[in-house]
């Protein structure tokens, strides 16, 4: 970098090498060339015929948090700076930074860690709160059977089973038990003959899964919401509770691990 009284001689020497508008003239600053044509005295780079750059630049994105620290051990200096941004759940390394009011800094050659979320969270966050019918609903979750974990995989997939069988039948009412439980009351027409029965649901499971890769599985509870229409038709679906709150423990886990690892103060905000 060329500051002050260098920098005025520097480009004396490119003004005074352009006016002569001869032929073509080199003119060689610190670890830069650049060449004067004689149409319009025009200033040409030379850095791509130069056998190495001039300084480090470049974006580049990174998967895990390991690897953002890893490239934060190998191009860090005094200067660079960390963003943390909760909105766009991402952590930014800005390896040139301004070092100071006097020092300023390129500022493109950034490191980028997004955390990624997984399949199972984009499955069960995707069917949040979003009517199903009985038999969509227990489809769901037969397929996701394995990421519940209260109540056990037997009575879940009893409940889901249930749900299947009696995809034909109106539904009259709902009432909720001491124990949280739902018991939805039914009709069913069998040879003519209208028979009653009723199937017990869980009024809330909880799954266990992690948000994003690379980080710890955490319980999410997801409580049973259900809507009986006047034709006896029974929707479904579940809530999960504050599944926002659980993406940002995990980004601060993240955070928290950059700032241990590299020593320096996270900035919250975006870069």
């Amino acid at each position: 970098m060329i500051e002050g009284k260098d920098c005025c001689n520097e480009m004396a020497a490119v003004l005074n090498a352009g006016m002569s508008l001869g032929p073509v003239q080199t003119v060689t600053m610190p670890r830069m060339q650049y060449a004067i044509v004689p149409e319009g005295a025009t200033l040409k780079s030379l850095k791509e015929f130069a056998d190495t750059p001039a300084r480090c630049a470049g974006h580049v994105n990174v998967d895990d948090v390991q690897s953002l620290l890893d490239y934060w051990e190998q191009f860090s200096s005094g200067s660079s700076i960390i963003f943390a941004d909760y909105d766009k759940k991402k952590i930014v390394t800005v390896l040139d930074y301004h070092a100071s009011s006097f020092a300023p800094g390129w500022k493109d050659h950034t490191c980028t860690f997004s955390l990624q979320q997984t399949m199972e969270w984009r499955r069960w966050t995707g069917k949040d709160k979003k009517a199903m019918s009985q038999v969509e609903f227990a489809t769901f979750i037969e397929d996701n059977l394995i990421d519940i974990i209260e109540p056990d995989s037997a009575t879940i997939l009893e409940v889901s089973r249930n749900l299947v069988a009696k995809k034909k039948v109106e539904f009259a009412s709902a009432i909720r038990l001491d124990n949280g439980a739902h018991v939805f009351a039914y009709n069913e027409e069998i040879k003519g003959t209208t028979a009653k029965g009723q199937i017990e649901i869980p009024e809330e499971f909880i799954i266990g899964i992690s948000p994003y890769r690379g980080f710890d599985a955490y319980k999410i509870k997801a409580r049973l919401r259900y809507r009986i229409h006047d034709n006896g038709q029974l929707l479904m679906w579940f809530d999960l509770l504050n599944p926002e709150k659980v993406e940002e423990d995990v980004f601060t886990t993240a955070v928290g691990m950059v700032r241990e690892k590299t020593n320096r103060p996270v900035l919250l905000g975006s870069f």
